[in-house]
């Protein structure tokens, strides 16, 4: 079992769990801004994909869909489970049938526009990636195995682990 500690890449790199709450005080369930972050802590999703997500990508409670950085090298969709906070997420905030993020005159919001919520909630370097990390750090401090990390957050996941056994 992969056990982890401080992660890099939230804006402190030490702090990223009470960053994680300082967000979603914040951002509370029910908004745009809290769902895109559920969409990235929970499927590990890149700000691009996340911004192309929809209900559409769900069905019999997976997110299916081909991550836009790698659909060039591969054509196999990303499934992954839609977990319970996930989708409490999902059915708390509205949703139009494109998109699950969309701006205030319902148009699907471009990834970058996703950064502003995190400067809104005082994390101006918090970012996906980051995100991805600390979902990765806390399914590895709950026993996932490597392969099950691999699974869920693709397959450079399991070096966050790797680092931090290193360095133990």
């Amino acid at each position: 079992m992969a056990q982890v500690g401080d992660i890099d890449g939230c804006s402190s790199g030490s702090r990223p769990f009470e960053e994680v709450i300082q967000y979603v005080e914040h951002h509370p369930v029910g908004t745009q801004a809290n769902l895109a972050f559920s969409l990235m802590l929970f499927l590990g999703a890149r700000r691009g994909d996340a911004a192309r997500l929809g209900p559409k990508n769900m069905k019999d409670g997976v997110m299916t869909y081909v991550p836009r950085k790698t659909k060039y090298k591969r054509l196999e969709p990303s499934i992954k489970p839609i977990l319970p906070p996930l989708l409490e997420a999902i059915r708390r905030t509205p949703i139009w049938l494109q998109t699950f993020l969309v701006t205030s005159f319902g148009k699907p919001y471009m990834h970058a526009g996703l950064g502003e919520w995190c400067n809104e909630a005082g994390l101006p370097e918090c970012s996906s990636h980051g995100l991805k990390k600390v979902a990765a750090t806390i399914c590895a401090n709950m026993g996932a195995t490597d392969r099950q990390l691999m699974a869920l957050f693709e397959k450079q996941a399991n070096v966050y682990t790797l680092k931090d056994e290193a360095r133990s």
